[in-house]
């Protein structure tokens, strides 16, 4: 990350970066362009990075063309994840590469470590003796070189400062590219980019494992291994060849109880050990299939043998729970590895069917549906129907029959139609009860007709819309015959005579 990198001094390191846009001068590799003053002008280079997306760039030897101010010299400070410990030895590890279009290579670039970050209004050289350096001067500018060698802390270090510290005087140097001319080289100067800078300990003692080194079957496994680098690789037994991880904190998932063969280097020390990864079994569970049960018979769910806790979902903790209604039932077991398991059923509690037509009905013309609730169930009408909705194609008596797991339910119902109305022509009132009034027969209560009776002259007598059985209403009507005229709104229209008779 650049932000972590600072320059102690005026010089102007820089930053590449391979997902910087073509037309910056930090994109790499280079691009070419129109310019003001050469037609096609070269960038710094066309170096990729040694890995990743970024590296960085300074000058590190000026050369035959100096500045206003003599010898100039660019930096690079970090600062360090964790300040060093006295005593304790580190390697320390750096990339360089010339840039392609420098006129010059040198040697001397090296590593100077601080306690404190260093800043400085000066382009001249920085006034520290590097504790590593690289005597040789180094030419490649295809590849990279390793700079590498060991700085063992006297004091909480925690700031590096990279670049050449030594003046022009005291720098090897030789020509590079300076017979080819101008534009196809910009730089007089000898120009390095750098990558992959690295502090690491010395490893030495043993691996400390830390961490998931006992898991239960199907959960991942965090397994530390604190050695003092990050240099670290993990492989498993069968295949010592194959890297499956690197970094202290090995990430895997194992089906079954698996070793692993752990590595650290840090300069030319190597420390090696075995950690096994301990898969424990889970508890068997299984509370069975979604299922329908009936009402007022037994049923237990089993939350299986053998384990040491059990919590279902309405907090009981025993082995069994008896299901008593409809729900979603649940249950959590624990094995005496801590290793827990998880099961769900859905439980519908049934009962006997209900079934109801309603009251019996009168049907003028258009026959009204009959209508069971529909469901888990079965259907049968005295028609030999099945379905849940049955139409009557004519007044008559009708039944279904509802069926379940649980049982069977039948009701009947009866549809009248204009047939089934029986009009009485003789009515006696004697107060016996007994044919005392002019009785609508066999739709009784189902109809509310229109009803008006007429004496032998044409007097209307009586007249009620809904009319209830009632007439006559008083018992000092004469003897005689009368007439009379009812009507069922919307359907059909009755007239005749009555003899009444005391």
């Amino acid at each position: 990350m650049a932000h972590y990198w600072s320059c102690p001094s005026i010089g102007t390191s820089d930053i590449f970066s391979t997902e910087t846009p073509i037309y910056c001068y930090g994109a790499m590799p280079y691009s070419t362009y129109e310019d003001p003053w050469f037609k096609e002008r070269v960038r710094v280079g066309s170096q990729f990075p040694r890995t990743g997306n970024r590296f960085a760039g300074f000058f590190a030897f000026t050369g035959l063309f100096t500045t206003p101010w003599g010898t100039y010299r660019e930096y690079l400070q970090a600062e360090l994840k964790e300040a060093m410990v006295p005593g304790e030895s580190y390697c320390v590890e750096m990339y360089v590469s010339l840039s392609g279009q420098s006129g010059y290579a040198c040697n001397n670039i090296g590593i100077v470590f601080n306690d404190d970050p260093f800043y400085i209004f000066d382009p001249h050289e920085l006034p520290f003796t590097p504790q590593i350096i690289n005597d040789d001067i180094i030419s490649d500018s295809l590849g990279w070189v390793k700079i590498e060698g060991v700085f063992t802390a006297t004091s909480p270090v925690k700031y590096l400062i990279i670049g050449n510290f030594y003046d022009d005087a005291h720098t090897n140097f030789e020509p590079f590219n300076i017979d080819i001319p101008l534009p196809q080289i910009l730089l007089f100067d000898a120009y390095y980019f750098i990558d992959d800078v690295s502090v690491q300990r010395i490893i030495h003692g043993d691996f400390v494992f830390s961490g998931g080194t006992e898991v239960c079957k199907g959960d991942s496994a965090f397994v530390k291994a604190e050695i003092g680098t990050d240099n670290v690789m993990w492989y498993s037994l069968e295949d010592e060849n194959t890297i499956i991880h690197t970094g202290r904190t090995l990430h895997s998932k194992p089906d079954t109880t698996t070793s692993y063969h752990v590595i650290a280097r840090s300069c030319n020390a190597q420390i090696e050990d075995t950690v096994t990864v301990v898969v424990r079994p889970r508890p068997q569970i299984y509370l069975g299939n979604d299922t329908t049960i009936c009402k007022g018979d037994p049923h237990h769910l089993d939350g299986g043998i053998g384990n040491v806790k059990y919590e279902w979902q309405d907090g009981s903790s025993s082995r069994f729970l008896s299901v008593k209604n409809t729900g979603i039932y649940s249950v959590i077991t624990e094995n005496e590895f801590a290793c827990e398991s998880l099961d769900t059923v859905a439980i519908v509690v049934a009962q006997i069917p209900t079934v109801d037509l309603g009251m019996d009905s009168f049907v003028c013309d258009e026959f009204v549906p009959l209508k069971v609730k529909p469901g888990d169930r079965t259907f049968l009408w005295s028609t030999g129907s099945t379905d849940s909705i049955f139409i009557p194609s004519k007044a008559g008596k009708y039944w279904v029959t509802v069926k379940n797991q649980c049982g069977e339910s039948t009701d009947t119902i009866t549809v009248y139609g204009v047939s089934d109305i029986f009009l009485p022509n003789v009515v006696t009132i004697n107060q016996d009860n007994i044919n005392e009034k002019f009785e609508i027969g066999g739709v009784s209560g189902l109809i509310s007709p229109q009803l008006n009776i007429y004496n032998r002259w044409g007097d209307r007598i009586f007249s009620e819309n809904k009319y209830d059985n009632t007439w006559p209403d008083d018992i000092s009507i004469a003897s005689g015959v009368y007439y009379f005229s009812l009507t069922i709104p919307g359907c059909s229209s009755f007239t005749g005579w009555i003899h009444v008779l005391h």
